[in-house]
């Protein structure tokens, strides 16, 4: 899995007034070990200095999932950074995207279509993100 820069878009409007350019530099860093070294250690400890300096952005809990299921090959550990992030973002569906497809690797199907359902009662969802759950779900309650 290659990795991506964290979206700007996506932190708290208070963190996109005050140091934008931190935060450009703490992202691209965390970017740059991902890619250049695949050390999810040293990820996860950077991403715990950013987690640290920025707690309300829910990037920082999901790219620390992402490390953990990926980096160091433990989705348990992953999906507590998850849940950590969908408490602050509820209605962001790469969040629960990752949720459901933790769940799929614990072999947990029940609680990932419970993952689902929860994103859907959502209120204020883009019709985007509806339409993706929506597919989603119908995927897995097919299988």
């Amino acid at each position: 899995m290659s990795a991506y820069a964290l979206s700007l878009p996506l932190l708290p409007e208070k963190h996109k007034q005050e140091g934008t350019e931190r935060l450009r530099a703490y992202l691209a860093e965390l970017d740059g070990i991902w890619v250049e070294t695949g050390n999810g250690d040293r990820y996860l400890e950077e991403m715990g200095a950013y987690i640290r300096d920025f707690p309300d952005d829910p990037n920082g809990y999901h790219y620390a999932g992402l490390a953990e299921e990926y980096l160091r090959d433990d989705p348990q550990s992953a999906l507590a950074w998850y849940e950590q992030a969908y408490a602050l973002k509820p209605i962001y569906y790469p969040i629960t995207q990752s949720i459901v497809d933790v769940r799929q690797k614990l072999a947990q199907p029940d609680e990932a279509v419970a993952a689902l359902h929860r994103f859907l009662d959502q209120p204020y969802l883009k019709e985007h993100a509806r339409a993706k759950a929506e597919s989603r779900l119908r995927e897995l309650e097919g299988s």
